[in-house]
């Protein structure tokens, strides 16, 4: 049976966060298993904080399949498409194969991955690595071992939203490569990097089409940086990333207002503390709104700024698991329009060590402002057990729904897949303010199975219609059409029939305009 979970709003609306005590599990979709390959999935099967997105009702996912328990074992890189919010999932594309070279010595497989999309063109950018190891001769043990690491970055691009891909380009190589990002805004596309001492990045302006050089984000001549995310809105870039300098370490927040040509750089937070995976992203249609989330051993930090990144909000302790537990690898995303931001973390728990790492998540319904406070039950661990090693979640949002993807490994690390879960808040009410500062012009919906129940409060009789449009702008179905009375009015609406995905019900009057984001599902 087919639910409605809707957010009651319209021009002007002011989200009202309910308590906890209203959020279930019930809100949560299946756990997926969508790599099942019969190769071993070591931890690199996993993407960075984004190798996820989705449009609409579909969701690209990349991830990497290792032939062994390494990074270094030969393997994949696999993209796979959902069209209704992964309900169903076509089959694997292969994007990248690597054939570990047959001497033991010598070792090649895929890494890091990372996934961006634009309406049709969706982007991967990819991590293979390489492991030389031989004998030492300047050591005392004759079987001494000696290893190097080598690294290439490849970028593939797809036009018609999945379907075919170009053959992969390669856009940097070298030793010391820590983590690859991939960001899209309109025909501009960016994928960085950590390399040794810097960040580094290339832009192309012609959708993926070509690439121009290679230009520094930061760098430091007695630092060294890891684990760069990236989020894009046009010429502007938003760069995050951890950094370790003169005996400090934290994170550092880089932005280019120009493509990448020039940039300006923040530490938002140093000190002691392991500094691990920083995440970042940007509202597509309200690009004043950035998000950052960063991993501190037992707690999350968090930034967010209303200036394009500008300037930023003081440090906030999103999360402090200290006393139960630590809390690494943070994933944030944010609706189109930055009110609803999403947040999956792994937490380690003290009690059981290393034999517990779960998949959390926590939700602000306005501009992160406040945040529902995450539980120690099922209702926000998204993996609930899945296996051993629950980690590295990336996660993907759909106004107030979203999608989040984690590696799931067994006790000896032998095995691990890639899962995929869906939450949608269904027991979150929002109350509008007064549209467009009209008083008695609101629109109020609760859901219930095959029915809306619908409130409309109107200043006098209108003429006008009742219609759902879904996410391109498409006139769905009329629910109600003609003349509506003055004042306050309980109507029901039936909603049979209608396939899973992200709607708007929308009232045209002579009135004036109300709409309301649904989500079907």
């Amino acid at each position: 049976m087919k639910r409605f979970i809707v957010v009651l709003g319209g021009l002007g609306a002011l989200a009202l966060l309910v308590p906890r005590a209203a959020f279930s599990a019930s809100g949560w979709g299946p756990i997926v298993n969508i790599s099942t390959s019969p190769n071993n999935c070591s931890v690199a099967c996993h993407g960075t904080q984004h190798n996820s997105s989705a449009e609409g009702d579909t969701v690209h996912v990349v991830f990497a399949e290792n032939q062994g328990t390494d990074y270094y074992t030969g393997g994949d890189v696999v993209y796979r498409r959902s069209l209704d919010f992964g309900d169903t999932w076509e089959a694997k594309k292969v994007i990248f194969h690597v054939d570990d070279p047959a001497p033991d010595t010598v070792n090649k497989g895929p890494g890091h991955v990372s996934l961006a999309s634009w309406n049709r063109f969706v982007y991967i950018a990819f991590e293979i690595d390489s492991q030389l190891m031989w004998h030492d001769p300047s050591g005392s043990d004759s079987d001494t071992m000696d290893t190097s690491y080598y690294y290439w970055i490849y970028f593939s691009r797809s036009t018609d939203g999945g379907v075919n891909w170009s053959s992969p380009v390669l856009l940097a190589e070298g030793e010391d490569i820590a983590g690859v990002a991939v960001a899209a805004s309109g025909p501009n596309v960016y994928v960085v990097w950590a390399q040794g001492n810097g960040v580094y990045l290339r832009a192309s302006n012609d959708y993926g089409a070509s690439f121009g050089g290679t230009r520094t984000v930061w760098s430091s001549w007695f630092g060294a940086a890891m684990w760069p995310d990236v989020a894009a809105s046009g010429s502007t870039v938003h760069v995050l990333f951890t950094y370790f300098q003169f005996l400090t370490q934290g994170v550092m927040y880089a932005r280019s207002t120009d493509g990448g040509s020039s940039w300006s750089t923040t530490s938002l937070s140093s000190g002691a503390g392991v500094y691990d995976y920083p995440s970042i992203a940007v509202a597509r249609d309200a690009p004043n709104n950035v998000y950052a989330v960063w991993g501190v051993g037992m707690w999350l930090e968090y930034a967010r700024s209303s200036d394009g990144g500008a300037s930023w909000s003081s440090i906030d302790t999103l999360v402090d698991m200290r006393g139960s537990g630590y809390a690494k690898a943070p994933s944030v995303a944010t609706s189109p329009n930055g009110q609803y931001v999403h947040v999956f973390w792994n937490r380690v728990t003290v009690e059981t060590g290393m034999f517990d790492w779960e998949v959390f998540y926590t939700y602000s319904n306005n501009y992160g402002v406040s945040w529902l406070p995450p539980t120690p039950t099922t209702d926000w661990n998204a993996s609930e057990h899945t296996n051993w090693w629950s980690i590295l979640p990336s996660t993907a949002a759909n106004d107030t729904c979203a999608c989040v993807t984690w590696s799931d490994s067994d006790f000896f690390i032998s095995n691990a897949e890639m899962y995929y879960r869906r939450i949608c808040n269904p027991d979150v009410l929002y109350q509008s303010a007064a549209e467009a500062g009209r008083p008695g012009f609101r629109l109020v919906a609760a859901p219930h199975r095959g029915r809306l129940e619908v409130r409309l409060e109107l200043p006098g009789p209108a003429l006008g219609k009742l219609s759902l449009y879904d996410v391109a702008g498409r006139a769905v179905q009329v629910l109600r059409a003609g003349r509506f009375g003055g004042g306050s009015q309980r109507l029901v609406l039936p909603t049979e029939g209608l396939r899973s995905g992200i709607y708007r019900l929308v009232f045209n009057s002579n009135l004036g305009t109300l709409s309301v984001p649904v989500a079907l599902y």
